[in-house]
């Protein structure tokens, strides 16, 4: 997996907030493997802005992008991993987080390498919202080899992460 390579973005209150959120959530928690969990996630939760997928691809672009993945409200994950295996990994999927009125819930989205730009289909279409006015945090990219690994393994879109972050940390303590 590669690292999400951005220029600096500071946020504002809300990304703030969702990040030192995540941070107490270590602190409610006694056990030892859950604390390294949510110590990792907020050392790599980081804000980022989205912006139109208009930005980024032509009008005919996004209307075929739209038909492919359809996107739909509490749909994120799904959008998400089709809007990536559809591009060939031309927008990556992304875990983080999407601030919703008064805290940050887990969200997918995706990142585009190649113009260095996060869309979100899902807030985008499905829920008519602007994303460049919405708050963001991204936890971590992933290939489409990787999401499509997770997703015939589970049987459903999501949780990339987690099965990420246990692989990688059952290998190294078991």
């Amino acid at each position: 997996m590669t690292a999400i390579k951005q220029p600096e973005f500071k946020g504002d209150d809300r990304h703030e907030t969702m990040i030192q959120t995540i941070v107490q959530m270590a602190g409610f928690m006694s056990n030892p493997r859950q604390v390294e969990y949510w110590r990792g996630l907020a050392s790599c939760a980081r804000p980022v802005r989205v912006v139109s997928a208009y930005e980024v691809w032509s009008v005919e672009e996004v209307n075929l992008l739209r038909m492919a993945v359809r996107p739909a409200k509490n749909e994120c994950y799904r959008v998400a991993a089709l809007l990536s295996l559809t591009t060939s990994g031309r927008a990556r999927y992304v875990e983080g987080q999407f601030w919703a009125t008064i805290l940050g819930v887990d969200h997918a989205f995706n990142y585009v390498p190649d113009r260095g730009v996060y869309v979100d289909f899902t807030s985008e279409f499905a829920l008519r919202k602007d994303p460049s006015r919405e708050a963001y945090i991204a936890f971590r990219d992933f290939d489409d080899e990787t999401i499509w690994k997770i997703i015939q393994k589970n049987e459903y879109y999501g949780n990339i992460y987690n099965e990420v972050w246990l692989a990688e940390h059952l290998q190294n303590n078991p």
